[in-house]
């Protein structure tokens, strides 16, 4: 087991990847008690999809979890006041490419030695933040976000499922300050002491929903993809290692005018792989004007 441990360490380290741990799976029972809880609180959004049996592991064909995390760097876009702009999970080529192309040597390897392997980057029904906690990638905070020491929440996750049998990482025995910024920044109060986030009020989830209320219409601001309020008033994410990761193209800082009047081929060439590709313009040019409008009235 050991062996095999250092044989996938090895490839994801000339992969550039520096953040890997093994997790057992099992059936998570504080997972389910987690999940049973969020449903029955209505804070289940429509992109959390899957059954809470399959999230936990009740019944499964895979016995592990390897977990990756890349890291991102924290942007500062205070300079650029008379434009709008996506969050940093959107600077440079998407994140979902970017890990699964790098998990892909890791699959075909497994799959090479004849294992049973499954890659996940967000859009799959299980929960790869917690499978990170498992993994010792990091501990969470009470923005409901791992915090790993080197790199604070900046950082993407990534899993494979396999059936090979490794030695396990175990969760890190650290607890977040408690300083409560998060809780008391969220705009929309989507924090809480609870320690579960209340996702259908939360302001990433917001920009990228397709119909909104009038009172989720006033809370639309500069960010007009995603949200980073939560991480950058977070303590853990001062004086943080860079990453090279994600080199910014641009296009992240967005001119409103130029925006707004962009034939949809134009959009296409210029933000096809850029994480917010998948949502559309027509939902960007929303927020634009959503941010225009609740600026207008202040």
């Amino acid at each position: 087991m050991k062996k095999l441990n250092k044989e996938i360490i090895n490839l994801l380290h000339e992969l550039g990847v520096d953040l890997v741990g093994f997790c057992k799976l099992e059936y998570f029972k504080d997972l389910e008690n987690i999940l049973n809880k969020q449903k029955e609180l209505n804070y289940k959004t429509p992109f959390q999809v899957g059954n809470v049996d399959d999230k936990v592991f009740k019944n499964s064909e895979y016995k592990s979890a390897i977990v990756i995390g890349l890291p991102y760097n924290k942007v500062d876009f205070k300079d650029e006041k008379d434009k709008v702009y996506l969050s940093s999970v959107s600077v440079g080529k998407d994140y979902h490419l970017v890990l699964k192309d790098k998990l892909k040597f890791i699959y075909d390897y497994l799959i090479d030695n004849g294992y049973k392997a499954f890659i996940g980057v967000d859009n799959n029904i299980y929960d790869e933040r917690y499978l990170a906690y498992k993994a010792g990638l990091g501990f969470y905070g009470k923005n409901n976000l791992l915090i790993n020491k080197e790199y604070g929440t900046y950082f993407f996750i990534g899993i494979i499922l396999t059936d090979a049998i490794f030695d396990y990482n175990g969760p890190l025995n650290e607890r977040c300050f408690e300083c409560n910024k998060c809780i008391i920044s969220c705009p929309t109060h989507a924090l809480n002491n609870e320690g579960i986030l209340d996702g259908n009020k939360c302001l990433s989830y917001l920009t990228q929903k397709k119909v909104l209320t009038k009172e989720e219409e006033s809370y639309i601001n500069r960010c007009i993809y995603g949200c980073d309020i939560c991480q950058i008033v977070c303590p853990y994410n001062e004086n943080l290692k860079l990453s090279n990761n994600f080199i910014s193209d641009g296009n992240e800082i967005i001119d409103v005018n130029e925006f707004l009047n962009m034939s949809e081929d134009k959009y296409k060439e210029k933000y096809k792989y850029n994480s917010s590709y998948w949502r559309g313009k027509k939902i960007i040019d929303r927020n634009i004007k959503l941010y225009i409008n609740n600026k207008l009235k202040k």
